[in-house]
């Protein structure tokens, strides 16, 4: 048997075209009510109106888990991709298809003044994916040397 849903208006930052600059958003959000608070956009302090941000593949997870405290949130079981998954109210994410995209903080990175759109898009995916292993196995020490194989974007990034 599911719990009763529950729409909340609440107000954010959305970047509402590809340039990723942020503007007050308002939307609607259902929740199923599971007898906890649920406290949304209260938080959001490292991000301005008129800050340009972008998203990776992850927009949400639990926080609670062994995985998240760890931040290794991709093994996260109620993780929400940003494309072909569900958001927590049940619509689905649709990824660069979206006409939004509901995003928790700690998947939002700033994109620097300056750097352009079409520049800043590829370190979102293939940049991380080569960043992100080798912080994660402390690799990012001076005087060391490592190779990537491979054409096209990771191997590009590397």
């Amino acid at each position: 048997m599911g719990h009763p849903s529950v729409e909340k208006t609440v107000t954010g930052y959305a970047a509402r075209d590809s340039s990723g600059f942020l503007s007050a958003f308002t939307y609607s959000l259902r929740h199923e009510v599971t007898g906890e608070v649920l406290e949304v956009g209260s938080d959001v302090t490292r991000f301005h109106i008129g800050d340009t941000v972008g998203a990776g593949l992850i927009v949400g997870c639990c926080r609670e888990c062994g995985p998240c405290k760890s931040n290794i949130e991709q093994y996260c079981n109620k993780r929400i991709w940003s494309y072909n998954d569900v958001y927590t109210d049940g619509r689905p994410t649709q990824g660069g298809f979206a006409s939004l995209m509901i995003v928790d903080q700690k998947f939002v990175v700033k994109i620097p003044s300056g750097l352009a759109a079409e520049q800043a898009a590829p370190l979102l995916c293939a940049g991380l994916t080569v960043y992100s292993p080798l912080k994660h196995f402390g690799l990012m020490k001076g005087g060391l040397r490592g190779g990537i194989l491979g054409l096209g974007g990771v191997g590009h990034m590397g």
